[in-house]
Formats: C-alpha cells, sequence, structure tokens
C-alpha cells in the first residue's frame, strides 16, 4: 500500500502522482501515435507547429510519454523509499499542468518565442528533478541518487533536442536525442534490475519455489557500467566498428545478466513475466544496434532504436503502469484479461515495429501504430475505474 495522506476532500485521481500521470501517459502515447500514423496515411499537417513532422514524432514519445511515466513511478516510489509522504492534491495537479503545457507549447511552437516552448517543455521534467532531489538527498537515500543523474542527463538531452528541432534541424539523429536514448536504457537497466528479479522473487517464494532470481549484485554494476560506456560512446560518435563491438557485448552480458532472473518460471503469471519479456528488448536493442554498425547494409539502425524505444521502454512502462496502479490502489496483483489484451497489444506493435524497419510492406507500420493506440487507450479505459476511484482499504 501506498503512504499517501490525502485529505478526504482531494479527487482519487491527485491522491497519487501515477494516478493522473499514468492516464494522462497513456492517452497521450495513443493520440499521439493515431497523428502519426494520420500524416504518415495522408500526409495532412502535424500539430507539430516549428518542428520537422519525424521530430515531433520522436518528441512526442520521448518526452512526452516517457517523462509523464517516469514522473508518476517516481512520484510513487521515491515515498516508498524514503518513507515520506507522496505529493497528493493541488502540488500533484500543477505537476501535471506543467506537463500539459509542454505538449501545447510544442504544438504550438510555430508562432511562441523558441525560449519560451523550451522553457514549458522542459519545466515539468525540471520540476521532477528538484522534487525528487529534495526528497532523496534530505533523506539521505544514496542507493537511488543514480537516478537523479540519468533524469538529468535526459534533460540535457531533452533542451539540446529542442534547440536544433525549434531552429529548423532535423533533431531526431542528434546526439541530443541519442542522449535521451540512452538514459532511458540506463534507467531500465538499473531500476529494472532491480524490480524484475525482486518481483519474481517474491512471486516464486509465494509458489514454494527454492529456485529464485540473483538480486542486483557485482555483475549487474559490471554489466549496467559497460553498458553505460558503450551507450556514451554511441552518442558521442558516429556508427562504428568499434562501437560495433561493444554493442553487442553488452546486449550478450544484459542477456547473460537477464539468464539469472529465472524469468522462465514465470510464464503462469504474465503480470510478472510481461517485466522479463519488456526487457528483454534491452539487449535486443544493443545486439540490433551492433549488427547495425557491423553490415550496415543489412540491419537497419531503426531497428535497434525501436527495439529500445517501443519494445523496452513502451513495454517496461506500461507493465510497470499497471502493476503500479493495481499494488498502489489496494487491488490483487493478478493477471486478468484487460492485462492480456494491453501487454499482448504493446508486444505485437514492438515486435512489428521492429520488422518494419527492414524493407517491408507498408502495411506493418499500421499494424504496429493500431497495435500501440490499442495498448495505451487500453490502459486509458480499462485501468480508470482504478485510477479515478479511491484505494481499496
Amino acid at each position: 500500500m501506498s503512504n499517501t495522506k490525502a485529505t478526504p476532500k482531494t479527487p482519487a485521481i491527485l491522491q497519487g502522482g501515477f494516478r493522473i500521470l499514468f492516464f494522462l501517459a497513456a492517452l497521450w502515447a495513443a493520440y499521439a501515435m493515431i497523428a502519426w500514423i494520420g500524416f504518415w496515411t495522408t500526409g495532412a499537417d502535424l500539430p507539430s507547429g516549428a518542428m520537422l513532422p519525424q521530430d515531433w514524432h520522436v518528441h512526442s514519445l520521448l518526452y512526452g510519454f516517457a517523462p509523464a511515466v517516469l514522473g508518476g513511478f517516481l512520484l510513487t516510489a521515491i515515498p516508498n523509499w524514503t518513507g515520506t509522504k507522496m505529493i497528493t492534491g493541488t502540488p500533484l495537479a500543477l505537476m501535471a499542468v506543467l506537463w500539459a503545457l509542454g505538449r501545447v507549447a510544442v504544438w504550438l511552437s510555430g508562432g511562441l518565442p523558441v525560449i519560451a516552448v523550451i522553457l514549458l517543455d522542459v519545466s515539468f521534467l525540471l520540476t521532477l528533478l528538484l522534487v525528487s532531489a529534495r526528497v532523496l538527498i534530505k533523506s539521505g537515500n544514496v542507493r537511488n541518487m543514480p537516478v537523479l543523474g540519468f533524469i538529468l542527463l535526459f534533460l540535457m538531452g531533452q533542451i539540446f533536442f529542442d534547440v536544433i528541432s525549434l531552429a529548423g534541424g532535423y533533431a531526431s539523429v542528434t546526439p541530443g536525442a541519442k542522449l535521451s536514448m540512452a538514459a532511458i536504457i540506463l534507467l531500465i537497466s538499473l531500476i529494472g534490475g532491480r524490480i524484475v528479479p525482486a518481483f519474481t522473487r517474491n512471486w516464486l517464494k509465494k509458489q514454494g519455489t527454492d529456485d529464485l532470481p540473483v538480486m542486483f549484485g557485482g555483475f549487474d554494476k559490471v554489466v549496467v557500467g559497460l553498458s553505460g560506456v558503450t551507450l556514451l560512446t554511441w552518442v558521442m560518435t558516429q556508427a562504428n566498428l568499434i562501437t560495433g563491438f561493444l554493442m553487442l557485448i553488452a546486449g550478450v552480458l544484459q542477456l547473460i545478466r537477464q539468464s539469472r532472473w529465472k524469468g522462465e518460471k514465470t510464464a503462469s503469471a504474465l503480470i510478472v513475466a510481461m517485466l522479463h519479456i519488456a526487457y528483454l528488448f534491452v539487449p535486443v536493442g544493443f545486439i540490433l544496434l551492433g549488427l547495425s554498425m557491423l553490415f550496415p547494409v543489412s540491419v537497419p539502425a531503426m531497428a535497434g532504436q525501436h527495439a529500445w524505444l517501443s519494445g523496452a521502454m513502451g513495454g517496461m512502462m506500461l507493465a510497470v503502469m499497471t502493476r503500479a496502479s493495481l499494488g498502489h490502489t489496494g487491488h490483487e496483483l493478478r493477471t486478468t484479461w484487460r492485462e492480456v489484451f494491453i501487454y499482448g497489444m504493446v508486444l505485437l506493435a514492438s515486435v512489428i515495429r521492429v520488422i518494419a524497419a527492414f524493407p517491408t510492406p507498408d502495411f506493418l507500420l499500421h499494424i504496429a501504430a493500431t497495435a500501440w493506440f490499442l495498448a495505451f487507450v487500453g490502459f486509458a479505459v480499462l485501468y480508470a475505474p482504478i485510477l479515478f476511484t479511491k484505494s481499496k482499504s
């Protein structure tokens, strides 16, 4: 259960960051994909203002969807890590407004001063960073301090992306976008490397199994560290053989690391198994990007990037959204038809989108976009009764 202390007058949707921010993130993820596929199909204008259509597509998911989910997670997890109260009520509503203003600013960026757009766009993530830093530092929670570094890296990438894109450049292929992607993958690698084996361990112990996952330790630190070095070379350099080999090594080590988490034993509990399936896209992304540098004619780099953005980011965030929404509202952590549906849709979208990076018929893009839309609009609709009503006692 969460340690929220919201007053009885506080609407349920504002009684925890995961509630309103997960809901908004899901709606935005669904809308952004429909808008993008509509542009792709008809050539209709996108609400990108000064941004090129491709940049708006990347921006809407990387800097719109991801920060909202990250905010919902951290505003829920940090109080549990530190024993402090959740942000609820008016302060939480104001943070949600900051997030929404960022979306509107980018939407209207063609008619606003560039500096105003950038400030509004980064205001939510900057506020989240400051709020998180204040609580973690005040509580002396050293173990989770690296999270602040990853948020800062992500924010730096966002500012770089906005400056280039709003100046008329093609920001999606610049170090800014790559830096933010790298920060997300490292954050998933760090936090996922803790919660996936921990949740798996808890579930297996309930089944009476003694063969339990290996928890975060020295080997994990080596893998995360090497992954960080690899991602840094990827951000700072053009595609080259050295970075390609580093990507392959990091991918294989990530696979070895994940094999120690006993994911094969969770097949009967999809709400646990989904964490393992989504995380698998992390090593797959490393390997595909490595192969794209060694065999650029045969393997497109976009395959690896979509493995990360759609599979690892989209899949892992959706898995965390469902689990946190159930667990922090007093609902039983079990798989129902709604989880089967939304997990199935995001996995279908992720697999097909990776395949569609290779020379394939255009209809695969439509299938992937539709599946992504159904996954996140499905979460918004099916989880609304949970998010908008008070927690079970």
